[in-house]
């Protein structure tokens, strides 16, 4: 291939791609990037990292025990550690080589970032590189570079972005191909490819799942309440003790106590546990006793709820009893009721063991019990609430961090290998069609590899008179020389070799092609007989006002290994093997049964253009089997123009027995120019009706003095011998408008419309009139 890295557009984008992503990749932190440089000042993680290198961190989602990253510590800078514990929010460092822990511990949002690149020893470059001398160095060679850049002649403009234009790539067998401009689909691969190499690069250097710390919230809730019977009304509103309220042994005994216990998590939560619910009474001075009031029982779920009773008067008796054995007679005691609760399970697949043993304390004095409610505190002693969290390890998918946006790691790659995946089918398609056009479409070829500023001609330039000739024997100098020079390509596509042609200071350049494979007799016998020729046909229009004046017949050859072949291919292999006459009559027919065809259709009776060869016009009596061929067809002769060859020897006897036999009979005779500057020799015949002014004929005239009155004078000459002119090969606006402007009369040229498969014909007749408007003939 010789077009991977060619054109100024595909440079520019593949730099300016591999800028952004560099930038997106390494840019400075304090520049807007994520990326900090750090240059080792001491050896505390010896012996992987010493004093002189260079380390690069990025900021991570996530730290965990193990990494290496570096932190700001408030009084001494940066810190290069590795985190060996966490506390809380903060993390535990130390260095490899170091035998104490580090005293600062910093936060997550304290951490410059992980470990990303380590270049050992190119922190003492960079170091050495900001020492005045070497600053007065590289002063030094940035001065002479520029002066040198600055003395140095300029080379001549180029125009590399228009001769590097790749041209056309879409091809097709069966229609016509038309070539689509491929620059930017090539421009396109580049970015795509270079952009999905550096993100695989990222992401198939980084695991796809990371084993990461979790925390697990889950809160345990209690419940208590308390109720004691009343011997005696008008104490409380109702005959009971309600929870909260105060407790007289003297007009109760017995407290029934009741708990509730809930374990609350967004997890979800599979086990149980035990509890056992018991009461103590305590003395200021450290003396206690415990009552169990439940023996140890066993719950499963994450909820159960219980019930006991306390004798308090049984409790004032015990009191009373040691303060007359101990002589000691405190002012009161404390009560407390604890449930004790253990739990044992798992939450959301990790294991749980914890304790709920909240206290539901009372304050005991001579003739009375009353909860104890600690000052200050806003917790409900009767709702005790305890919240907890379960650290545990869950594997995650991994990210990569890109322009602030999270992207998966699993995502990356896919996008990563589908970018590469179309970058390489994107260049091997392209790959596909240089060779399919190669070997097929010579002329497509050229445009592509020469980036689309090829013109192609029907005629070798070496006919044309011009001061010096010279031969290269590369094509590829050839190109250079044309985009030093910023001057088209011409491309002469013989049946048998390829041709370039490039113009530049009075010199014509040529470089020829290796041989084609020449197309034999026996393909194109078979191909007659098996039906691999078609007709296209090309609309031409008047000039006054843009209407249809005619169809021109146009041989193609669907040809089963090369595609579809124009005659340009092939006609000189059928001439060679002397099957000119018999194509000349199948085309005949096959122009004959389309017109049966689009008559009946509704199509409007234009006429149709049908291309001879020498060897028919030398036949005897060929204008007298095409007559009655026609009328046997129940074609009118009116509907037909034959054209003849630009090289038919008009002086021939037979030739212009035929060309006069032709005319009588009603046919219209049409005569390609390609020389005759000066003094046609058609103006001796009379059959001619029209005069095809060609691309050859054209730039004779233009290299004339004063080409425009030439061009002038030559049709009104034509047109003095009752003939008239049709322009072909238009190609452009300008064009149209400079025929117009002289007077000719007809033009044909892919501006007007590209050549029709004749299934394609009637519909296209009977939606257009007109190709073009005449307000476009006229312009501005």
């Amino acid at each position: 291939m010789r077009w991977w890295w060619r054109g100024t557009r595909a440079r520019v984008a593949a730099a300016v791609s591999a800028l952004v992503a560099a930038w997106a990749l390494f840019a400075p932190r304090a520049f807007g990037g994520g990326v900090d440089y750090l240059i080792l000042n001491g050896d505390s993680m010896a012996p992987r990292f010493v004093r002189g290198d260079l380390v690069l961190v990025r900021p991570a989602p996530f730290y965990r025990v193990g990494d290496i990253v570096a932190y700001r510590h408030p009084e001494i800078g940066p810190v290069f550690h590795r985190i060996i514990a966490q506390s809380g929010e903060r993390f535990i460092l130390q260095g490899d080589h170091n035998t104490w822990v580090d005293g600062y511990q910093p936060t997550a949002a304290e951490i410059l970032g992980k470990l990303w690149w380590h270049l050992p020893g190119f922190g003492r470059v960079i170091l050495t590189l900001r020492t005045p001398p070497a600053l007065a160095a590289l002063s030094g060679l940035l001065v002479f570079v520029v002066g040198v850049t600055l003395m140095t002649p300029s080379s001549p403009a180029s125009s590399r972005a228009r001769l590097r234009r790749h041209a056309r790539q879409a091809l097709t067998t069966l229609s016509g191909s038309v070539a689509a401009h491929a620059e930017a689909y090539l421009i396109a691969l580049y970015i795509t490819g270079f952009l999905a190499l550096i993100l695989g690069a990222f992401a198939f250097t980084r695991p796809r799942l990371l084993q990461v710390p979790a925390a697990v919230a889950y809160t345990q809730r209690g419940s208590f309440a308390y109720t004691a019977p009343l011997r005696a009304s008008g104490v409380y509103d109702a005959d009971h003790v309600p929870s909260g309220g105060a407790i007289f042994p003297r007009l109760s005994c017995t407290v029934t106590l009741t708990f509730a216990y809930h374990l609350e998590s967004a997890a979800p939560f599979e086990g149980g546990g035990s509890y056992r619910l018991q009461a103590e009474v305590a003395a200021p001075n450290g003396w206690k006793r415990v009552f169990p009031l439940q023996p140890e029982e066993r719950f499963s779920g994450n909820a159960f709820q219980t019930r006991a009773d306390l004798n308090v008067c049984l409790v004032e008796q015990l009191l009373r009893q040691t303060e007359a054995i101990t002589g000691v007679q405190p002012y009161q005691y404390t009560l407390t009721i604890n449930p004790n609760v253990q739990v044992l399970g798992a939450l959301d697949g990790a294991p749980l063991q914890t304790t709920f043993a909240p206290a539901l304390a009372f304050t005991v004095e001579k003739q009375q019990i009353y909860l104890r409610r600690e000052g200050g505190s806003e917790q409900d002693p009767l709702a005790p609430v305890s919240a907890g969290t379960l650290t545990r390890t869950v594997t995650i998918p991994n990210t990569l961090p890109i322009f602030g946006w999270a992207l998966p790691v699993d995502l990356a790659r896919g996008i990563a290998g589908v970018g590469l995946g179309i970058a390489l089918l994107g260049l091997l398609v392209l790959y596909g069609v240089e060779a399919w056009t190669t070997r097929r479409a010579p002329a497509l070829a050229a445009r592509l590899r020469a980036g689309g500023q090829v013109v192609e001609i029907d005629r070798p330039l070496t006919l044309m008179p011009t001061a010096q000739v010279v031969r290269v024997k590369q094509y590829a100098d050839l190109l250079r020389l044309a985009e030093k020079t910023t001057q088209p390509l011409f491309l002469y596509a013989d049946p048998a070799y390829l041709e370039y042609y490039l113009r530049a200071d009075g010199t014509l350049y040529v470089y020829r092609e290796a041989p084609l494979s020449a197309l034999t007799a026996a393909e194109i016998r078979s191909a007659l007989e098996e039906g691999q020729f078609a007709l296209y046909y090309q609309p031409g229009i008047a000039l006054d006002d843009g209407r249809i004046t005619h169809l021109e017949a146009l041989l193609r050859w669907h040809h089963p290994v090369r595609g579809l072949l124009t005659a340009a291919a092939f006609w000189p292999q059928i001439e060679a093997a002397g099957l000119a006459v018999e194509v000349d009559r199948w085309v005949l027919h096959q122009v004959a049964a389309h017109l049966r065809v689009w008559d009946p259709a509704g199509s409007p009776p234009f006429a149709v253009a049908i291309n001879l060869a020498l060897a028919t016009l030398q036949i005897p009596g060929w204008a007298e089997e095409a007559h009655q061929r026609v009328l046997a067809a129940g074609i009118s002769p009116a509907r037909l123009i034959f054209e003849i060859p630009p090289d038919a020897p008009l002086e021939d006897p037979q030739v212009a027995q035929t060309l006069r036999a032709l005319h009588q009979a009603g046919f219209s005779i049409a005569l390609n120019t390609v020389s005759d500057v000066d003094a046609p020799a058609w103006q001796a015949l009379p059959a001619v009706d029209v005069v095809k002014l060609g691309y050859p004929l054209l730039q004779r005239l233009v290299q004339t003095a004063n080409a425009t009155e030439a061009l002038g004078r030559w049709i009104a000459a034509a047109h003095q011998a009752q003939t008239h002119v049709a322009a072909v090969g238009v190609e452009t606006l300008q064009q149209l408008r400079l025929f117009r402007a002289q007077a000719c009369d007809r033009a044909q040229g892919y501006l007007i419309s590209p050549p029709l498969a004749a299934e394609d014909v009637p519909l296209f007749l009977a939606r257009r009139e007109r190709l073009l408007d005449p307000l476009w003939l006229a312009g501005a």
